[in-house]
């Protein structure tokens, strides 16, 4: 794992996951962190 950022929202959109706007908001505070 040599990416140190990951788009958890591409991530969740590939796996079936719905990414509503406040979850985006929550995977964004993830990435960021």
């Amino acid at each position: 794992m040599a990416q140190h950022h990951t788009d958890y929202a591409t991530l969740m959109r590939a796996r079936g996951f719905r990414a509503t706007p406040q979850r985006q908001l929550i995977l964004e505070a993830l990435g960021a962190g």
